[in-house]
């Protein structure tokens, strides 16, 4: 499980492969934003890498993941990674 900030309120919760969120439209977009290829490595580590494209992407925050894997906040300004 993974939390995300987009705003100050603005918050979803990635389960399993699937976003989950108050936001509707937010919803959408992050479930759209999945790889279609499936996970890669374990579930926690493909859970953490959709969360850091969409922090990248979008300019979340990410807040929590369980189970902690040392990370309790990130959030990535350097776009640098994805033109590579």
């Amino acid at each position: 499980m993974i939390r995300i900030r987009l705003s100050n309120t603005t918050e979803a919760t990635l389960v399993a492969r699937r976003w989950r969120s108050d936001d509707p439209r937010l919803e959408r977009l992050l479930n759209a934003m999945l790889s279609p290829w499936g996970p890669y490595g374990s579930e926690a580590e493909a859970e953490q890498l959709e969360a850091r494209v969409a922090s990248q992407v979008l300019g979340a925050e990410i807040i929590e993941q369980y189970p902690d894997a040392g990370l309790t906040s990130f959030r990535d300004d350097d776009s640098s990674e994805l033109a590579a």
